[in-house]
C-alpha cells in the first residue's frame, strides 16, 4: 500500500512537471497525444482479448468439473446396480439352502424314527429267552396260560382278567407259523424302506450334483462380471489418460498465453515512457479495473457459495440414501427373524408328530402284549 501511495506521489509529481512544460511542447505533445489514444486503443484492445481468454478458459474447467462429476455418477450407479443384482442372487440361493436344510432335517428325523424301530425290533428276539411264565403257569408255544385246578363261576374269572381259550397243539403250529410270515413281511417291509432310503439317497446325489453345477454356472457369470468390471476399469483408466492428456494441453496453452503476456508486459514496460502524460486516465482506469475486479471476486464468491449448495444438496443424497439402506437392512432383518419363527414352528410340529408317533407305537406294544 505504502508503494502504491509513494508510485501516485510521484506519477503527481511528473504530472505537475508535465504541466509546467506544456508551453515550450506544444507540437510534440499533439503528436503524443495522437500516439497515446491509438496505444490506448490498443491496450483496450488486448484488455479485452486477456478477458475472452479468461472466460474460456473458465467455461472449459467447469465443463471439465461438470463432465468428471456424471461420470463418477455413472459409475457409482454401476455400481450399485451390480451390487443389488448380487444381493438378489444370494438371497435366491439362501432360500433354496434352506428349503434343503428344511428337507434333510425331516429326512433325518425319519432315518432316526426307522433306526430306533428297527433296534427294538432287533433287541425282541434277544428278549424271549429272559421271558418266564409265573409260578403256577405253564409255557405253551411262546404263550403262558393258567389252568385253575377249581371251578368258580365266569364273573370270578372275568375279574381276574381270565379269557377263554382252547389249547391245541396244532393252533399253536398254526400262530407260530403266522408270527413267522409276518416277521417275514416285516423284513420284506424293512427291505423295502432300506431301498427306499437308497433311492432318496441317489435323489440326494443328484440334486447335490445339480447344485454343484449351479454354483459353477454361477462362478462363471461371476467370472464373467469380474471381467467386464476390469473392461470398465481399463475405459475408465483410458478416460482419465485421456482427461490428463486434455488437462496437459491446457496447461501447455496456459503457458503459451503466460508467456504471450510475458512479451506483452515487457512491450507494456517499453510503452510505459510513452504514457506519462495520460496517468489521469490510467487512474481513472485503475479505478475500474478495481472495480471490475471487486465484481469478479463477488461472482467467484457466489460461485463457491452454489458450490457449497450443491455440496451440501449431496450428503443430503447420501444420508437419504443410507437412510433407505438402514430401512432395507431392517426389513432384511425383520425377514429373518420371520424365518427363523417358521423354522421354530415347523421344529415344534415335528417334535409333536414325533411324541404322537411315539405314543401310537407304546400303545400298540402295550395291545400286542396284552
Amino acid at each position: 500500500m505504502a508503494d502504491y501511495v509513494n508510485k501516485q506521489m510521484i506519477e503527481l509529481k511528473e504530472v505537475n512537471q508535465e504541466y509546467q512544460n506544456r508551453a515550450t511542447r506544444s507540437v510534440k505533445t499533439e503528436i503524443h497525444l495522437s500516439d497515446g489514444r491509438t496505444r490506448l486503443y490498443r491496450l483496450a484492445s488486448v484488455c479485452f482479448g486477456v478477458l475472452c481468454v479468461l472466460q474460456v478458459t473458465l467455461n472449459i474447467s467447469l465443463r471439465l468439473a461438470f463432465a468428471g462429476s456424471n461420470e463418477d455418477r455413472n459409475q457409482l450407479e454401476a455400481c450399485y446396480n451390480t451390487l443389488a443384482t448380487e444381493r438378489d442372487m444370494l438371497s435366491g440361493m439362501v432360500s433354496v439352502l434352506t428349503y434343503d436344510k428344511v428337507i434333510l432335517q425331516k429326512r433325518l428325523s425319519g432315518c432316526g424314527t426307522g433306526r430306533r424301530v428297527e433296534g427294538r425290533y432287533m433287541a425282541v428276539p434277544t428278549r424271549w429267552p429272559m421271558l418266564r411264565c409265573p409260578k403256577g403257569w405253564r409255557m405253551l408255544g411262546s404263550s403262558c396260560y393258567f389252568l385253575s385246578t377249581e371251578m368258580k363261576t365266569w364273573q370270578e374269572c372275568f375279574e381276574r382278567g381270565a379269557d377263554l381259550v382252547i389249547i391245541n397243539s396244532e393252533e399253536e403250529k398254526v400262530r407260530e407259523r403266522e408270527r413267522e410270515r409276518e416277521r417275514e413281511r416285516e423284513r420284506e417291509r424293512e427291505r423295502e424302506r432300506e431301498r427306499e432310503r437308497e433311492r432318496e439317497r441317489e435323489r440326494e446325489r443328484e440334486r447335490e450334483r445339480e447344485r454343484e453345477r449351479e454354483r459353477e454356472r454361477e462362478r462363471e457369470r461371476e467370472r464373467e462380471r469380474e471381467r467386464e468390471r476390469e473392461r470398465e476399469r481399463e475405459r475408465e483408466r483410458e478416460r482419465e489418460r485421456e482427461r490428463e492428456r486434455e488437462r496437459e494441453r491446457e496447461r501447455e496453452r496456459e503457458r503459451e498465453r503466460e508467456r504471450e503476456r510475458e512479451r506483452e508486459r515487457e512491450r507494456e514496460r517499453e510503452r510505459e515512457r510513452e504514457r506519462e502524460r495520460e496517468r489521469e486516465w490510467r487512474d481513472g482506469e485503475r479505478e475500474r479495473e478495481r472495480e471490475r475486479e471487486r465484481e469478479r471476486e463477488r461472482w467467484r464468491d457466489g460461485e463457491r457459495e452454489r458450490e457449497r449448495e450443491r455440496e451440501r444438496e449431496r450428503e443430503r443424497q447420501t444420508e437419504r440414501e443410507r437412510e433407505r439402506e438402514r430401512e432395507r437392512e431392517t426389513e432384511r432383518e425383520r425377514e429373518r427373524e420371520r424365518e427363523r419363527e417358521r423354522q421354530r414352528e415347523s421344529e415344534r410340529e415335528e417334535s409333536r408328530a414325533r411324541e404322537k408317533a411315539r405314543e401310537t407305537r407304546e400303545e400298540s406294544e402295550g395291545e400286542s402284549k396284552s
